[in-house]
């Protein structure tokens, strides 16, 4: 009997146990059940007395091989503590860059250069292979002046599959944080144009290998429609690609980095401080050569050497491990150099790494999905100062990430989670060093034996008849992950293929189908700890899940057709994370309305969890979880929205859900659905912790905000804000003296009729920097002393949507910081403020307000790039002869100059 048997019969006696323990603190009392539960209580203490008997002959057989062969064991405790004392914040810092400030600041110059011929340029970044190509565009396009300049700036990994439909949608969820609901090229092309028309755009084509004038052709269709001064950066490694898609003064080559910076990124990796006095003779000139010629400018030579003596604590041997390190020019290709990275991971990472060759080629990943993979596989060990799997979980990914292994490629939208990817070369090392164990089906054929880790890209398989019959005969698998569908493909599993065939299964993972239900036998994966079903159609879960009791993550994130949760999911001790995010909530479309209209009773004994994303409140309180089952949930992380509050009885009520207990939460929605008659007092009781830094509100109709919502001790790590919706305040909090808040989002005040200096105070919002008033139907008058110290970082103001707003306040005029205005549909509004004063504005956009005649009298800023009329009928005609410094100027649609 193999090690992996073993563990997985002790997995079934622990199941047992767990399940007569939720029997016993049920109290069942039906006697047939009772009698049926003794029957296969008799059934199952045979089966294991048989099996625990084969396993102490095994044990004994290897004792004597031990023996014989005079084998010797050693513990591994000084790693664990070891590896404790290392460990890091899970936070991600941006990462450090040596030596290309001089590459940084050219290519800057490059890019701000005016463009001739056309709209948009394309510049490449060519080097070898590993050089830092990657790097240094993303230290480009995250430049203070560049990102103020160039809006938006989408980010694409494209490789050696250039597919001009999966890049295109990949841009349009850069830019919009979510996917496109169509896979049509045509509708993606059309609405990327719309996304782009007018705006200055900057986009990244990272990794793009392979030269075809056609599909880049029919790739660029798109960019045209954006502003003049748009830019395009590609790297790559080919020069015949550099040299098709741009002149030879748009290529910038890269070189390796100076001796100076290369010895700089070693010390950091390795560890060295800048006082080498601190650490003997042995940090002398000779060995800071030898680690120079070594690294021969390539970084990531530089960053896995410092790794790896980071690892040996005596340092008298790091001369001779540098000397003794095979760098020679045959040895610096990817495999051998990833290979000696794997070589100086820490033995706990090790069955992470190889763990990750089921990804496919550019798959993109987030940091919690993996992580609660590697928990279902028991990747992730418990260390004694913690239990929370999460977080040593978060060590383990921070590993991966600062030593090059994952690669951060979504820098899109804001609100997106970051996802990350591995390099071709990565992966094959992953593969390689998995032995086997991973395997990845992407043609007809039968997986091998011994893979225990399963990925299916069923869009490469004629239909899913291939993939059952694939793994017909993998009765071994302890993962199986099917990608590459739609919403639109009917996925439908076979009910005697989970029970029978996949009954060893640890994760499933069927996200983005078209699945709709589950078959009954989910219940019989004894071992399933992982089961994601994120976008799919799925409406029911089966009673039977409720039998999945090593269950810890239940992934239903943007499941907007699901009903209802399990009755008896309470019993589900194990479970930490049941994600019911929706990335657009009720965005307008029938598709996009979330059908989950109560929590099942007794959720909040589920004391240790950790995600609980949504939380729906219920008319029926015998029935249904409400809102008080909540108290005991103070281990949730991340975010919590509880919508329908309007259906919450009284305050009382309303205080039993304990938010101000719950410490760990990062963002909170409160959603009202219609009128309550105590909402003021409701609201007063829902104060969450102080640490929260994201705070949405909406649907409130109650008559005053609650008074913890402006205090300076209650919300003092609030970045953001959104009030949203609220039916009878008339008065808005005053929230300008919260010292972090950054994005203040207020939208559809039915009653507020004005915004006057009352709201801040003389010196208010120093940290804001977007500002939103949108849906304002009834304000007339915004009124602020012009001599007031409002928002001085403020980078964006939109105000939108308010017909009866006569006028805006003067002291717009002071943003010195201001790079981009919004205004839109305020038909009453007669003037604009001046602008003279708005030196960093670089983007002004006017749209249906008819009542403006003409531009300040002051003139336009001179960094002023985009001016933007639509549908104002008076100021068109007075621009249409303007005769300006602005670049770029579109009146209704039409690029004037």
């Amino acid at each position: 009997m193999s090690a992996m048997m073993q563990f997985e019969v002790l997995d079934e006696y622990l199941y047992e146990d767990l399940r007569r323990q939720v029997i016993h603190l049920h109290r069942v009392r039906n006697s047939s059940l009772i009698s049926h539960m003794s029957a296969r209580r008799n059934i199952f203490e045979h089966d294991m007395t048989k099996k625990f008997a084969d396993i102490v002959k095994n044990i004994d057989s290897l004792e004597k091989m031990r023996l014989t062969y005079q084998v010797e064991i050693h513990g591994q405790t000084g790693q664990n503590s070891e590896w404790n004392r290392r460990r890091r914040s899970s936070s991600l810092p941006p990462t450090p860059v040596h030596g290309r400030q001089n590459e940084k600041e050219k290519i800057i110059q490059m890019l701000f250069r005016p463009v001739l011929n056309s709209n948009v340029e394309v510049l490449s970044i060519l080097g070898e292979a590993y050089i830092g190509k990657t790097t240094v565009a993303q230290v480009v396009i995250n430049d203070e002046c560049v990102s103020s300049y160039f809006e938006p700036r989408p980010w694409v990994h494209v490789s050696s599959e250039f597919n001009v439909e999966r890049i295109t949608a990949d841009i349009v969820e850069s830019i919009e944080g979510r996917s496109f609901c169509s896979n049509n090229l045509d509708n993606l092309q059309r609405h990327l144009k719309k996304l782009l028309r007018e705006r200055r755009f900057l986009l990244v084509l990272d990794d793009y290998r392979r030269s075809s004038f056609p599909d880049w052709e029919l790739l660029q269709r798109p960019f045209l429609s954006g502003a003049a001064g748009s830019k395009i950066i590609v790297t790559t490694s080919s020069s015949a690609v550099a040299t098709s898609l741009g002149t030879s003064d748009s290529c910038y080559q890269l070189n390796g980095l100076p001796q100076e910076d290369c010895w700089s990124l070693f010390r950091q990796y390795a560890g060295i401080e800048f006082e080498a006095s601190n650490f003997g003779d042995f940090l002398n000139n000779r060995f800071k050569d030898e680690v120079i010629r070594k690294c021969k400018g390539l970084p990531f030579i530089a960053v896995s050497l410092g790794h790896r003596l980071r690892q040996e604590k005596d340092r008298s041997k790091w001369e001779a491990i540098v000397r003794e390190e095979n760098w020679d020019s045959n040895s610096i290709d990817c495999m051998r150099s990833h290979g000696i990275d794997y070589a100086q991971l820490d033995s706990h990472l090790n069955p992470c790494f190889a763990y990750c060759s089921i990804f496919p080629q550019n798959f993109q990943f987030e940091e919690e999905w993996l992580i609660q993979h590697w928990m279902a596989q028991d990747f992730i060990q418990c260390q004694p100062d913690t239990t929370d799997m999460m977080a040593i979980g978060n060590d383990y990914f921070r590993s991966f990430v600062e030593q090059s292994f994952f690669q951060r490629v979504h820098v899109g939208h804001t609100r997106e989670r970051d996802r990350y990817t591995m390099s071709q070369k990565m992966q094959e090392l992953a593969f390689h060093v998995s032995a086997g164990g991973c395997y990845i089906l992407d043609k007809p054929g039968n997986p091998p034996n011994k893979a225990r880790h399963l990925t299916v890209q069923l869009d490469k398989l004629a239909n899913q008849n291939v993939l059952f019959d694939a793994i017909s005969q993998c009765t071994s698998l302890h993962t199986l992950v099917v990608v590459g569908g739609s919403e639109n493909y009917q996925l439908s599993i076979p009910k005697d293929i989970l029970g029978k065939t996949l009954k060893r299964l640890r994760v499933l993972d069927v996200s983005n189908f078209g699945l709709s239900k589950l078959p009954k036998s989910i219940g019989d994966l004894i071992h399933l700890r992982c089961l994601q079903l994120r976008g799919t159609k799925i409406r029911k879960l089966p009673k039977s899940i409720c039998y999945l009791y090593n269950l810890q993550t239940l992934g239903l994130r943007n499941c907007y057709h699901l009903e209802k949760l399990p009755t008896d999911i309470k019993c589900l001790r194990k479970l930490r994370h049941i994600d019911l995010h929706l990335d657009n909530p009720e965005s307008g479309s029938s598709c996009h309305i979330c059908s989950l209209k109560h929590m099942p009773d007794g959720i909040g004994t589920l004391i240790d969890l950790q995600t609980l994303s949504r939380f729906v409140i219920s008319k029926s309180i015998t029935r249904h979880s409400n809102i008080h089952e909540l108290s005991e949930l103070n281990n949730l992380r991340g975010e919590l929205l509880i919508s329908n509050l309007h259906l919450v009885k009284d305050a009382q009520e309303a205080e039993k859900a304990g938010l101000a207990s719950k410490q760990f939460l990062q963002k909170i929605e409160l959603k009202w659905r219609g009128h309550s008659k105590q909402a003021d007092q409701i609201a007063v009781n829902l104060k969450p912790a102080s640490t929260i830094t994201e705070l949405t509100i909406s649907g409130y109709c109650g008559m005053t905000c609650p008074s913890w919502l402006d205090s300076v001790d209650c919300m003092r790590d609030l970045v953001t804000v959104r009030l949203h919706d609220f039916k009878s305040c008339s008065v808005l909090p005053s929230l300008g003296l919260l010292p972090r808040l950054k994005n203040l989002y207020l939208t559809s005040w039915d009653q507020l009729a004005s915004i006057n200096y009352d709201y801040g105070s003389f010196v208010s919002f120093l940290s804001l920097e977007k500002f939103h008033l949108e849906g304002m139907r009834s304000l007339q008058q915004w009124d602020w002393n012009d001599l007031c110290t409002f928002a001085p970082h403020l980078s964006e103001l939109v105000v939108k949507n308010c017909p009866q707003l006569r006028e805006l306040p003067g002291c717009i005029q002071n943003l010195r910081d201001l790079e981009d205005m919004e205004i839109v549909g305020c038909g009453q509004l007669a003037r604009l403020p001046h602008m003279n004063g708005l030196t960093s504005l670089q983007r002004l956009q006017i749209s249906d307000c008819n009542s403006i005649c003409s531009l300040p009298s002051t003139g336009l800023p001179r960094s002023l790039q985009v001016l933007s009329i639509n549908n104002c009928h008076q100021l068109s005609q007075s621009c249409k002869n303007l005769r300006s410094t602005v670049p770029s100027v579109w009146i209704d649609g039409n690029l004037i100059y």
